[in-house]
Formats: structure tokens, sequence, C-alpha cells
């Protein structure tokens, strides 16, 4: 469901430099918002047929820590990023103490949405959309090497065929020690609390990749 939004001319400034113009808020949190937007035509008008969400992330509202490590290369990695299960990224950059994320729009929301809306799914439906999400974080832990950190109903989208694809790697870090083989435990306290593994509530080092395969069991 759109929010009414306040505009704020910088931002829309930004957009517009990488030819884009908002059309709604579509989600809020913490950390920032997400827009429906849409590329725009020479005239600067929108095209409806190449519509995008935009996530802007406001650096000020993260942890002095945690935005040093937060930096749009960190996450740039994505951008090439080609697997069916997975929100494609088409673009990162940071302006003005924020973080714009430009990805496809997934114009049936996300599986919280769709639960909240309908209930209980089948046991058969529930089995295909684990299924793409598991081959999705398959990919991004053994090609990548990352960890998502963040892996909750609300970060798997639902595209235009109903297709599950995983979204929001705003947390996602690569936790690999490629000279000894094995996972870097991770200190940083991140994620979604119901979906925390027993390390995560204990505040010990972790492996991510372990505690992305809890939260899929959550």
């Amino acid at each position: 469901m759109s929010t009414v939004f306040q505009k704020d001319p910088k931002m829309e400034a930004v957009i517009k430099k990488k030819h884009y113009t908002i059309l709604q808020r579509i989600a809020h949190g913490a950390f920032g918002q997400v827009y429906k937007g849409a590329k725009t035509d020479e005239a600067g008008q929108p095209q409806m047929d190449k519509l995008f969400a935009i996530k802007v992330i406001e650096m000020t509202r993260l942890s002095p820590v945690f935005r040093e490590k937060y930096l749009p290369q960190e996450m740039a990695a994505l951008t090439h990023v080609k697997h069916e299960n997975i929100v494609k990224v088409v673009d990162i950059f940071r302006a003005n103490d924020k973080l714009f994320i430009f990805m496809d729009f997934a114009p049936n929301g996300d599986l919280s949405g769709h639960l909240k809306k309908n209930g209980p799914m089948k046991e058969r439906l529930a089995q295909f959309w684990f299924g793409q999400v598991v081959r999705a974080l398959a990919y991004v832990h053994a090609t990548l090497r990352m960890a998502h950190r963040d892996i909750k109903v609300d970060n798997v989208l639902l595209d235009a065929e109903y297709n599950a694809k995983l979204s929001d790697f705003g947390f996602a870090k690569e936790c690999w020690d490629s000279k000894r083989h094995c996972a870097v435990l991770s200190q940083t306290i991140c994620g979604t609390q119901p979906y925390f593994c027993p390390q995560l509530v204990d505040r010990v080092p972790y492996n991510a990749y372990m505690a992305d395969v809890w939260a899929m069991g959550m």
C-alpha cells in the first residue's frame, strides 16, 4: 500500500541526475525509505514499463562503526549478481549522507505482506518458495562468499509471476578467509531479532553463513 510522503527536493535532484523519478513511497523503516520509481525518457517523463525500487538509507542513522563498514563499495559486487531468485541491483551510489540502491521492482510485494493478506500458505507453495530462496542463498554463500545476515520473510519479494526473489543485502558481507578456506566469525549484531541464532542472542562471535541457515529455518 502506498504511503503519503513529503518530497525531498535534494533527494529528487539526485534521483533526477540518474534519470529516474520517484512515483510513491512503498515502505519505511528505522534506517530509511523504499520508493517505487521509474526510468525517465529524454523529456524527463517516467517510463512506466521501466519500474524500479529505490531504497534510500540514511547513513547518519547508522552507528559510526557500522557506517564505516556499510559503504557502497562493499555492496558493489551485488550489481554483478545474476541469479533468477535474487532481486537484481542495477545501481548503487552515495550522495548527501544517503545510500541509494536501485533494484528491480517486485509488483507483488513481499512474503510478509502475502501472509498478512492471505493467511498461512499451503505446504506445497511454501516448499516452492522456500526452495527458490534456498537456491538464491546457496549462490550467495558459495559463489559470492557473502553472508546475507538479514534473512526474513520481509526480504523475500514476489515478482510479476509470483517467483520468490531474495532482496535487501544491506547487511551482506564477505565472511570468508580464502587463505585458510574457512569462515571468519562475525561480531556485528545485525539482522532481525526473531530470526537470531543463539550466538546472536548471546552477543558472541558467530558464523554468519550458519546464522543465515538458522534464519531460513525460522
